[in-house]
């Protein structure tokens, strides 16, 4: 007989994440004998959970601080993780741990939809993690952008993480302060956990830099209106949130996991009913 399959999702924190709840209530309106775990996992932990997740887990989503730190325990990834340096999706095979970016499927699924050109653009980027490896890279290969910039409390320290490709194209790494001297920005984009349940008062960018019009998207998905995106509404600009990207990249995900396609409405649904 068939055991149930472990799948889940390590990070820290991720208590505020909707992936348990969404999964678990996929598996069960599909019929699909598996369950979802949240793992809070620290960086000293890493290495020895990778290695017993190689003989009892189908696959695991990986989110932050250690998309980018979890490339070394592996033994293969996709072509998108090799050039974003990023993973967020470990697939198991036979204890052969691959890495894979749903993100980049999730990212360009959500703009498509929310139809969001970035060409000739003048963007604001907040945070220099994994998400930003994966943004960047979409906005530069993808995308013709008038220019990027990076907005980062430590510049000199966000350096060191930012792809060499990305340093090609003249990506400039710049203070809050900075970034206001600076303005007329037409797109603004939240790597970073910031505005995250329960501390949701705050935003990555200050009230005065935020352009009349402008875009913003934001990767924070909880809640599903981040105080970031009610400062782009209150100047009648575009807000973008990250249900859409979560959803796009859970499907990507599932179809990995599980060698099958399943519709977006399958999952829309199970995180309605599952919240």
């Amino acid at each position: 007989m068939k055991s149930m399959q472990l799948t889940g999702l390590i990070g820290r924190p991720v208590t505020h994440s909707w992936s348990q709840t969404l999964f678990n209530a996929l598996y069960e309106s599909e019929g699909i004998d598996a369950i979802y775990i949240s793992i809070d996992l620290t960086e000293k932990n890493l290495g020895r959970f990778v290695k017993f997740s190689r003989k009892d887990f189908l696959g695991y989503n990986v989110t932050a601080p250690h998309k980018v730190s979890i490339r070394r325990f592996l033994d293969q990834e996709d072509p998108v993780s090799s050039r974003t340096g990023s993973v967020n999706l470990v697939k198991n095979n036979s204890g052969e741990l691959k890495g894979f970016n749903t993100d980049y499927a999730g990212f360009m699924s959500s703009i498509k939809t929310n139809g969001v050109d970035f060409n000739g653009k003048r963007i604001l980027i907040a945070g220099t993690g994994g998400t930003f490896r994966t943004v960047t890279d979409i906005l530069i290969h993808d995308f013709s952008p008038s220019g990027i910039s990076v907005q980062s409390r430590n510049p000199e320290k966000a350096a060191k993480n930012v792809p060499g490709y990305a340093k090609e194209f003249g990506n400039e790494i710049i203070t809050a302060e900075e970034a206001e001297k600076r303005g007329a920005f037409d797109v603004f984009i939240n790597c970073t956990p910031v505005g995250t349940f329960p501390d949701m008062e705050v935003s990555p960018f200050s009230d005065s830099v935020i352009s009349e019009g402008a875009t913003g998207i934001d990767m924070v998905y909880n809640p599903p209106e981040t105080e970031f995106m009610k400062q782009i509404i209150s100047r009648k600009g575009k807000a973008v949130g990250g249900r859409d990207l979560f959803i796009s990249q859970a499907v990507e995900s599932f179809r990995i996991l599980f060698d099958r396609d399943i519709e977006r409405g399958a999952f829309e649904r199970a995180l309605e009913g599952g919240q």
